[in-house]
């Protein structure tokens, strides 16, 4: 019985969290395969360098997963990222 509460109640946390809208933007008739290099046109500014290094890594990663080479600049393909964040404040009030 404590292990379904507690399992109802992490899927109730869950359900809270809010996922990321992601927009992508090229040219449907690009022929991929072509491109063999990448360069940032422009890098993502994040109010935190460690996101910032985090989303820098994990789109190099995909891209070097795909078998593409990052050069530092005049690439086969120029990425641009952009974070836009919004700050949400909360009061949570306890009576006792």
């Amino acid at each position: 019985m404590k292990a379904f509460v507690i399992a109802v109640l992490a899927s109730a946390l869950v359900a809270c969290a809010s996922t990321p809208t992601v927009k992508t933007d090229f040219e449907p008739t690009a022929n991929f395969a072509s491109y063999k290099t990448y360069s940032w046109a422009i890098t993502p500014q994040a109010a935190s360098p460690l996101v910032q290094q985090r989303i820098v890594q994990g789109i190099n990663a995909r891209l070097q997963a795909k078998g593409l080479r990052e050069t530092p600049q005049g690439g086969d393909i120029a990425l641009a990222a952009h974070i836009i964040t919004a700050q949400k404040q909360t009061l949570d009030t306890f009576y006792t």
